[in-house]
C-alpha cells in the first residue's frame, strides 16, 4: 500500500549536490565517473545515503527528507502504469528514457541527470543511469543479485549482513534491469560507480 502525501525528487542526487550536503566527493578515484556537478552522485552506500537523509533533516525546518520504500519508489516510476516500462512493452523505445548498457556503449559512465525522456509524473532516469537505494531491506540473502556482476546469484552466509534494495537498473545493465520492476539487493556498505540515490519528501501535515 502506497501512503498519502510525499514528493520524489525529479533525478537523481547530483555531485553538486551531495558536496553541498555532506562536503565529500565519494566518487573521487573511481574509474568510469565524470566529475561534474549535474552528474549523479556515486560510489554511494545505504549508509551513507542515510547519513546525508539525516544531515538535510537537522538543516531543514518543516521538512523531512527519506529515501522512498520499495513501494513508493515502484509506484512513483510506473506513474499509473501497469506495463513493463511506463511507456508500455515495446523495448525498442527504451533508448529514449534511459541511460543504460545501449545507450552508454561507447561513454561508459553515468550521465548528467534529467537528460533523457522522464516519466508521465516528471521523473527522470528512473531507469538506468544509476541504482538506487531505498529504505527497504532485502528479505532473503539468497534472491539477491549482483549487479555488477550481471545478475550472478550471491551465495548466502551465516554472519549478520544487511541486505536492501536498488531499484531501476544503472547504465552498465540490460533492459530487463532497467525496468519498473527491476530490482536488486547489495550489502548496506556496497558501493559502485552505478549506485546513486533519488530522495523522498513527506508532503507537510495540514
Amino acid at each position: 500500500m502506497v501512503p498519502d502525501g510525499f514528493y520524489m525528487a525529479t533525478h537523481e542526487i547530483t555531485q553538486g549536490q551531495w558536496r553541498a550536503v555532506m562536503g565529500t566527493s565519494p566518487w573521487l578515484g573511481q574509474e568510469n565517473v565524470l566529475y561534474l556537478d549535474n552528474h549523479p552522485a556515486v560510489n554511494v552506500s545505504w549508509n551513507s545515503a542515510l547519513a546525508l537523509v539525516e544531515r538535510l533533516n537537522r538543516n531543514s525546518t518543516g521538512h523531512h527528507y527519506r529515501l522512498p520504500t520499495d513501494t513508493e519508489w515502484e509506484y512513483a516510476a510506473r506513474a499509473g502504469t501497469t506495463t513493463t516500462w511506463f511507456f508500455g512493452d515495446n523495448e525498442a523505445q527504451l533508448d529514449e528514457h534511459a541511460w543504460y548498457y545501449r545507450t552508454t556503449i561507447v561513454e561508459e559512465y553515468a550521465h548528467a541527470v534529467a537528460t533523457r525522456t522522464p516519466n508521465p509524473w516528471g521523473l527522470y532516469d528512473v531507469y538506468g543511469n544509476v541504482w538506487e537505494w531505498v529504505h527497504d531491506e532485502f528479505g532473503n540473502p539468497m534472491n539477491a543479485y549482483d549487479a555488477d556482476s550481471g545478475g550472478i546469484s550471491l551465495a548466502q552466509t551465516d554472519s549478520p549482513i544487511q541486505w536492501s534494495i536498488l531499484r531501476g537498473g544503472g547504465w552498465l545493465t540490460g533492459p530487463e534491469s532497467a525496468q519498473s520492476a527491476g530490482r536488486v539487493g547489495l550489502v548496506e556498505q556496497d558501493q559502485g560507480c552505478y549506485i546513486g540515490i533519488r530522495l523522498v519528501m513527506d508532503a507537510p501535515e495540514q
